[in-house]
């Protein structure tokens, strides 16, 4: 088991405030609050989007308004596999490079998803 704060450092020290809206989901920019929700299953990854050029944001499903809770949670050192944080670390990264690229390249999702370069559920193992 891992404390994901314990390395703060290597992840990134910025823990962006979270978004709860109507539409029943969750939205974080923070990259290891986003990775502790999936390798905790406490909340179901929708997607990762683009916020602006430089920054995407990860959205969660959240019908019951735990996200904020969670997240409180996470902030107070909630422990989680250490192999599931590093694996979603990884490929939550690797998501957000897609998305990044897809938009520089003018790529749209359609298009990624026809050359065989969309990846599904992100939250899956892939090696």
């Amino acid at each position: 088991m891992i404390n994901p704060h314990s390395n703060r450092a290597l992840l990134g020290k910025s823990f962006s405030a979270a978004i709860v809206n109507n539409s029943g989901t969750f939205i974080t920019s923070s990259l290891p609050l986003a990775a502790y929700l999936v390798a905790s299953g406490e909340l179901r990854m929708r997607e990762v989007r683009l916020a602006d050029p430089k920054r995407a944001v990860v959205v969660f499903e959240d019908e019951h308004g735990r996200g904020p809770a969670l997240e409180n949670q996470f902030q107070a050192g909630a422990v989680v596999s250490a192999i599931a944080f590093h694996m979603q670390i990884r490929v939550l990264r690797r998501a957000i490079d897609n998305e990044l690229l897809a938009a520089r390249s003018g790529v749209t999702e359609q298009e990624q998803h026809f050359k065989g370069k969309h990846h599904g559920n992100y939250a899956s193992s892939t090696r």
